[in-house]
């Protein structure tokens, strides 16, 4: 499978998936995202063993310290990582909500109610936080998320997705929900740009090493 034909698939099961989760729960919602905070402090382990190796490699490489601290996980950054989760669950699901209404001469109610945008896509670099970050808030949002991270950071992106992705699997929820790109080819921002078919939105967060 050719790498445009490979992100296509993901970006058209996004979709699928996005209209899915208009059908779950709040309460459902919340509860998935305690037991993702609940999943990254359990897992810590694995997160903190992927985290070595991108660390490792950046050393090799001869980045610069500040990114080098960016890129680094320990037992505090992933509590911090599980709180930011936790505290999604104590906001207002925004889907639904209704922003404004009001009534025609003619008796009939207009209702501005808030809907989620769709699919997600989420570009970033070294900080690895951000991979549960967005996972977490795109759910929270009702939105589909599809992440391309920087490869100094592949490693700890990956542990911390899987074990996401893997309570969103527990729930029965659809997996298109929550995607990562794990190809490094440059050229998968460009195919992931022109997929407007399927992606609603791109973030571009990038840093200075």
């Amino acid at each position: 499978m050719n790498l445009k034909q490979e992100l296509t698939n993901i970006a058209k099961n996004a979709r699928d998936a996005s209209r899915f989760l208009l059908t779950v729960s709040s309460a459902t919602k919340n509860k998935a995202l305690k037991d993702m905070a609940l999943g990254l402090i359990s897992k810590k382990g694995k997160i903190l063993k992927a985290n070595k190796k991108d660390i490792k490699n950046a050393k090799a490489k001869g980045l610069s310290r500040a990114f080098i601290d960016r890129l680094t996980l320990n037992d505090k950054r992933i509590k911090e990582m599980s709180n930011s989760l936790l505290e999604l669950t104590k906001l207002a699901d925004p889907v639904g909500e209704v922003v404004k209404a009001w009534r025609r001469p003619n008796g009939l109610w207009i209702h501005k109610v808030r809907v989620p945008i769709g699919v997600i896509t989420i570009i970033y670099e070294s900080r690895p936080n951000v991979t549960a970050d967005c996972i977490g808030l795109c759910f929270k949002s009702g939105n589909s998320v599809i992440l391309r991270g920087g490869s100094q950071a592949s490693n700890s992106n990956l542990a911390i997705y899987r074990i996401l992705k893997g309570v969103i699997k527990k729930y029965g929820i659809h997996q298109g929900i929550v995607n990562m790109v794990t190809t490094q080819d440059r050229r998968a921002i460009d195919v992931l740009l022109k997929l407007n078919n399927y992606i609603d939105l791109v973030i571009p967060a990038a840093e200075r090493a």
